[in-house]
């Protein structure tokens, strides 16, 4: 076992951990798990140095075999959306999904368990491929964009995600547990549901690795808004009703940040970072070159718009990959049609 895996096993070990979940996210934000026991984590672990592979991605020149262990997932698993399966996705075939151990985290919701993601690599490595990565993996396109801006331009990113959740005390009808507004101190009232279960997460949070720097009541009834420590990536400075704000101290504090908040509970994160980034790295433009190059356009104003601009974005489709987009366009499609029939909403509401 390679030292690197012994030392995250050990903290697992110490922590008390009997189970692990390996846990993928899809192209429609759909969380998805295996529970694998700890005793068989460790050898989907030993199996990969066993093979002498030391990295996710190895070379096909050193092996045509994908020398990683991992759990084996149904590449149509990708593609289903309910009980639906999007168009141009294959019935048969199998991603091997490699666990990532530096993403490793306790869970203490549900003690004596653990979580970690991975990669979806392909078995064998494609003809025209130097690694196993898989094309639909969100991670991997991440990773990827992330070190291209590294190797070209030495720039790193910091990157953090308010989350915003509504809290119910009925899916059917949907109902609020409370109508209090923005930053009401009435929201979290003492010993109500919604209060307990915001203190259980900022604890889980925190005992996760993960550093909360607030919560608070947002506008709408029962909308609670938790921040992580990192800066998010909102036009226009300290103006919150746009959906690009540039924000923090100002230059001269030394803290200046850009917040992005077009993203809602079915945006893949890993994606959404993806193309955020991607646009960026593209989008270093005067206003007069802008002009030039005639990017004038409005950001889209509905789903179906934002589709449409996707498939003419040349440079999405470049930094994401057209069978990536062409995939993740279908997906969008399926599930748009599943949350429109009769129980779409609560569909909603149970899975985002």
């Amino acid at each position: 076992m390679s030292s690197k895996h012994s030392t995250t096993l050990e903290a697992l070990d110490e922590a008390g951990i009997r189970f692990v979940r390996v846990t993928w996210i899809d192209l429609a934000n759909f969380v998805r798990y295996r529970v694998v026991p700890i005793a068989h984590f460790r050898k989907l672990l030993a199996y990969a140095d066993k093979k002498k592979a030391s990295s996710v991605g190895h070379t096909k020149t050193l092996m045509k075999s994908n020398p990683h262990g991992g759990i084996q997932i149904a590449k149509v698993g990708l593609g289903l959306v309910y009980l639906a399966v999007a168009d141009g996705f294959p019935i048969s075939g199998e991603y091997v999904y490699a666990p990532d151990l530096s993403s490793a985290r306790l869970l203490p919701f549900a003690p004596g368990h653990a979580s970690v993601l991975g990669w979806f690599e392909e078995k064998e490595a494609p003809a025209d491929a130097e690694t196993f990565e898989a094309a639909l993996c969100p991670r991997a396109i991440l990773r990827k964009i992330i070190k291209d801006a590294k190797d070209s331009e030495n720039v790193d990113f910091l990157v953090g995600f308010e989350t915003e959740v509504i809290f119910l005390k009925s899916t059917d009808p949907i109902e609020a547990v409370n109508d209090y507004g923005w930053s009401e101190s009435g929201a979290i009232s003492a010993g109500t549901p919604e209060t307990i279960a915001l203190e259980e997460i900022a604890d889980a949070l925190e005992q996760s690795g993960i550093e909360l720097q607030m919560y608070h009541a947002e506008a709408a009834p029962g909308q609670t808004a938790c921040g992580p420590a990192g800066h998010g990536s909102r036009g226009g400075r300290d103006n919150r009703e746009t959906p690009v704000r540039l924000c923090g101290r100002g230059a001269a504090a030394g803290d200046v940040h850009f917040e992005v908040k077009s993203v809602d509970g079915t945006a893949v994160p890993h994606l959404a970072v993806a193309a955020l980034l991607a646009a960026v790295q593209a989008s270093e433009l005067s206003e007069a070159q802008r002009m030039e190059r005639g990017v004038t356009t409005r950001m889209p104003l509905t789903i179906e718009q934002a589709h449409v601009a996707l498939e003419k974005d040349v440079i999405l489709q470049k930094a994401l990959g057209e069978h990536f987009v062409k995939s993740y366009l279908s997906v969008n499609k399926t599930l748009d049609e599943q949350l429109k029939e009769g129980e779409g909403m609560t569909k909603l509401v149970k899975t985002f």
